[in-house]
């Protein structure tokens, strides 16, 4: 008999792949017998030290080297009008933010308490604001005891961004002019409660503070929130994931 000495770990990864690829049904289309993979897989794929390709598409080898690089394509910096200096690591934070959008990518801005997740995630947005790209809402939603203190830190760091906090009895008299707000602030509870009115609005991020309150996929708040329809979706958190 003739063996093959194949190193563990890159059959391990290799392995791990196409388990992902090969069990989800949905990969796979009926018709062309062809398989569909998300762009995060296909770079897998391509990756030079454990892809399973030699040959693809160039794109897949650039995406693949993208992604790896944990950055975004061009340097970035606190747009103008962002009243805030970044430390080293929140500039990290916010460029991995914008790493995730071009990317297309959602993800989970995870760090302990007092190190600024929101600077990091309002400067990420104000950002998307002033390039163009948030021509729609943005939705931030928070624990009711929270909600005061997005709006006090929009007013403070981007007093340029409009901001729409949706809370109280006479919240309802806000939803048409919703559309035209740059940032929306609401709570937990007002998602469950409007969740009409706000699965009816499209918006350019969804944002999630304290996102460990929809980690149960059988509660309602959660059914809600994943119905949300977002051009992108990030979570903050604190707790341990």
């Amino acid at each position: 008999d003739r063996f093959a000495a194949i190193p563990a770990k890159r059959l391990h990864s290799v392995l791990e792949i196409l388990a992902e690829l090969l069990g989800d049904v949905r990969t796979l289309d009926q018709a062309t017998g062809q398989l569909k993979i998300h762009r995060l897989s296909a770079a897998q794929i391509a990756q030079p030290d454990k892809g399973l390709v030699d040959r693809a598409p160039e794109h897949f080898f650039e995406t693949a080297a993208e992604i790896e690089s944990l950055k975004p394509r061009q340097p970035v910096s606190a747009p103008p009008g962002f009243l805030a200096q970044l430390r080293p690591y929140q500039q990290d934070g916010f460029e991995w933010l914008q790493f995730l959008r071009e990317q297309q990518l959602g993800g989970i801005l995870a760090d302990d308490m007092g190190l600024g997740k929101t600077i990091q995630t309002l400067c990420h947005l104000h950002h998307e604001k002033q390039s163009g790209r948030a021509d729609l809402p943005c939705l931030i939603i928070a624990p009711k005891s929270v909600v005061p203190n997005w709006e006090k830190e929009v007013r403070k760091f981007a007093p340029s961004l409009s901001v729409l906090t949706l809370a109280g009895p006479k919240r309802k008299r806000y939803y048409p002019v919703l559309q035209h707000a740059d940032l929306v602030v609401t709570s937990y509870p007002v998602l469950l409660r409007d969740a009409e009115e706000l699965l009816a609005q499209e918006f350019h991020y969804v944002v999630l503070d304290e996102a460990h309150t929809i980690k149960n996929s059988s509660t309602q708040v959660t059914k809600v929130a994943y119905q949300l329809k977002p051009h992108n979706r990030l979570a903050l958190t604190a707790t341990p994931i």
